[in-house]
């Protein structure tokens, strides 16, 4: 990740990972404008090429290999990566108005959101129709038809809405993927409005493609319109039928509806822009790519001019951030174009000559895959430089671990806690409690407090995982968490940022706390190195207090979560985590233990949450202060998709060295046994419980029941933990 320690002064929003966006963040790694802090906000964690979604659907491509990361990239860039979904933009304020988060300000706002061909007004289209665009939702769809076709559930007879260039390679590309099932007899038909198809492209070319399509005997059907889908068939304007089980549209590529909303002027519900490339009535608003309509020179929406408009949408964001010149944007007249037509061969034409052939296609391929090329860094974490004198054992150090993870992998050692605690007095004789009880009257107060190093660039995400991580302690011992004092440290930024980002992190953490019935009675601001987040939780509880005394042997081991998330964040740090990964990480991490917390009160002998010590120190925690050991089963550990492969790659969270100083005895040496010692941020709780009580609860009708995973139990003995 590139770190940017010159101080913030403006806000540049990036809304859609579009063709245009990538390539500008990739120039941005390469050349950043020191100063300016840069947010993408996208739906999903990738973005497809969608040059190569024909390519995808035929087979010869993997989905992963259509796609753009877009969380490494702006890993790469050092830019801050949102993943939710903008209905709006308040001009006046200067916000981006999204989904499920707070509004994000910003200084410039550029908009790559392309466009959506969704037929609303088509009956039936939303219930039982598929748009080949955005591209994540029909790539997902097309499998799940595959699939059932591999299953011999359906017989596939597909419908292709638009007999445009894009409608007919799709319909070209499913129906040569369809001939790899022996024995299945599909059918493909085109329907087109107009009295031909392909209008868009010279007759040459047309009459070169339709022959393609007779030899695959795809039907054609053109003066024709579709009136509704059903879930079996289409209804067409002639009083016909067709049937059908996968319906895609393609035709007449539509505008997001929010778009007509801001403020700005649009055509049909494009954005104008100039030759600048920003909308002439507000010169903060960029728009590039699909979602652009060009006031002097109307394009077509082809992704060639999205690419080409990349390096000029940089050079005129970074002239608007310092106050310089802007450079206006040619398009090309004329541009290369190359039509798949299922099997590895490709039609083409430019300048009015066309030509076709399996050397078509790899001209083709060596184009895609060169652009895809862009955004396949290696992403490693710096080295750093030792100096070549200094004080004993600094070195070392930063030998041992050159990278420093955030969330509760930058905890202090266990050891050194233990040290700096001795001899302080505890109300109770249990090791290391999760929170503290303090008698006031005839009340009882539970109290906790936590402190994270920022582990994330969204910084509202992360304050709403800091919020749920502060609560877990709480949850641990059987209370309730009611008020919540916030602690934060702002990295250097000018004053219109502080208060911005100040109002991000409070809404978000607001929010999360209110779900729980917990207010934020006050806190502490203060500017340093890094974000850093934490609140010390207040609550109370009716119900005993939950210690990690009480277990006894025979006792289940039950776990809430899965294990990884340390790990995970480590790989995250050193770019060997992709983002659809991270981001389901990253949901369990959001995913509240206030529900089963309330319920398991009732149930456990003891209960604690697994965070920075990791699973083996928190029980160990337990085992203990309750003088017993402990018996784990590592193939019933849940794990974090993705933590069992980085952890057999070597890659460690930088506590993980000290957690893993507590003796195991390995029966069966696996790969899940390393994950014991990873620290979690907002993980699971852990708790020992009956069998009576266990079966009890895995007979429930909700989702506590699926929650529970019993992991091993607890012994007579010593304080040892045994894995099997």
């Amino acid at each position: 990740m590139r770190e940017n320690l010159h101080p913030q002064s403006k806000d540049l929003v990036l809304v859609g990972g579009g063709h245009t966006h990538a390539l500008v963040l990739h120039k941005w790694a390469m050349e950043p404008l020191p100063g300016a802090r840069i947010t993408l906000i996208n739906l999903n964690p990738s973005s497809p090429y969608t040059g190569m979604l024909p390519g995808h659907v035929a087979g010869h491509y993997q989905l992963d290999e259509v796609n753009i990361d877009l969380v490494r990239l702006s890993q790469f860039a050092g830019v801050k990566f949102v993943l939710d979904e903008v209905i709006n933009v308040d001009l006046e304020k200067q916000r981006v108005i999204r989904k499920n988060g707070p509004d994000i300000y910003y200084d410039i706002l550029s908009l790559d959101i392309g466009i959506t061909l969704t037929m609303g007004k088509l009956t039936g289209f939303d219930d039982f129709a598929t748009p080949a665009k955005p591209m994540p939702k029909f790539a997902q769809r097309w499998n799940e038809f595959l699939e059932k076709v591999q299953d011999k559930m359906i017989t596939p007879n597909i419908v292709v809405l638009g007999g445009g260039v894009g409608g007919v390679e799709l319909a070209m590309a499913m129906k040569y993927k369809l001939q790899e099932f022996n024995g299945v007899n599909s059918k493909v038909v085109i329907v087109e409005q107009e009295n031909d198809i392909l209008k868009e492209i010279s007759i040459p070319a047309r009459n070169k493609l339709k022959r393609h399509l007779n030899r695959f005997g795809i039907e054609l059907i053109c003066n024709t319109t579709a009136t509704s889908i059903l879930a079996e068939r289409v209804e067409l304007s002639t009083g016909k039928s067709l049937q059908a089980n996968f319906v895609v549209g393609t035709a007449g590529g539509r505008p997001f509806g929010w778009v007509q909303e801001i403020g700005v002027p649009c055509d049909n519900g494009f954005i104008v822009v100039d030759r600048y490339l920003k909308s002439p009535s507000n010169p903060s608003v960029f728009a590039v790519g699909d979602c652009a309509a060009f006031q002097d020179n109307p394009l077509p929406k082809a992704g060639v001019y999205a690419v080409r408009q990349a390096p000029i949408l940089y050079q005129n964001l970074k002239a608007s951030l310092t106050g310089k010149k802007l450079i206006p944007y040619r398009p090309q007249a004329d541009f290369l174009k190359l039509i798949s037509t299922g099997r590895k061969h490709a039609v083409g034409l430019k300048n009015g000559i066309t030509f076709e052939g399996g050397s078509i296609w790899q001209l083709k391929d060596y184009i895609d895959r060169k652009f895809m090329g862009k955004f396949e860094q290696e992403m490693s974490m710096p080295t750093i430089e030792l100096p070549p004198e200094a004080a004993k054992g600094s070195n070392e150090i930063l030998k041992e671990s050159e990278m420093l993870c955030g969330g509760c992998g930058a905890k202090v050692t266990h050891t050194s806690l233990q040290s700096a605690l001795h001899g302080f007095t505890n109300a109770h004789s249990e090791l290391n409690p999760d929170a503290a009880e303090i008698n006031v009257g005839s009340n009882t107060l539970v109290v906790s407090t936590d402190h994270l190093r920022s582990f994330i660039s969204d910084h509202s995400l992360f304050a709403k995982i800091t919020a749920l991580h502060a609560m877990s302690d709480i949850w641990a011992k059987g209370a309730k968490p009611r008020h919540a004092l916030a602690s934060i440290t702002l990295p250097r930024m000018s004053e219109t940022l502080q208060r911005e980002t100040l109002r991000e992190i409070m809404e978000s953490s607001a929010q999360t706390f209110k779900e729980s019935g917990v207010e934020i009675i006050g806190g502490h601001t203060t500017q340093g190195a890094e974000l850093t987040i934490g609140f010390t939780i207040l609550g109370d509880s009716s119900d005993p207090y939950i210690s990690h005394q009480g277990a006894q042997p025979g006792h289940v081991l039950v776990l809430t979560k899965p294990l990884g998330t340390g790990v995970i964040l480590a790989g995250l740090m050193l770019g060997k985590v992709n983002g659809e990964t991270l981001y389901k990480c990253l949901d369990l991490m959001t995913r509240s233990s206030e529900k089963i917390s309330q319920t398991l009160k009732h149930y456990v002998s003891t209960m604690t949450d697994v965070t920075g010590f990791g699973l083996a120190g928190h029980l160990q925690n337990i085992l203990v202060s309750s003088r017993v050991g402990a018996t784990l089963e590592s193939e019933s550990i849940p794990m974090v998709e993705g933590a069992i492969e980085l952890s057999a790659d070597g890659v460690r969270s930088s506590l993980w060295k000290a957690n893993s100083n507590i003796p195991l005895k390995v029966i069966n040496n696996t790969a899940a046994i390393n994950l014991l010692f990873d620290p979690q941020t907002s993980g699971g709780l852990l708790a020992t419980i009956s069998e009576e009580n266990l079966a009890l609860l895995q007979s429930r009708a909700d989702e506590v029941a699926s929650e529970l995973y019993p992991i091993g139990k607890i012994t007579e003995g010593p304080p040892l933990i045994e894995i099997s």
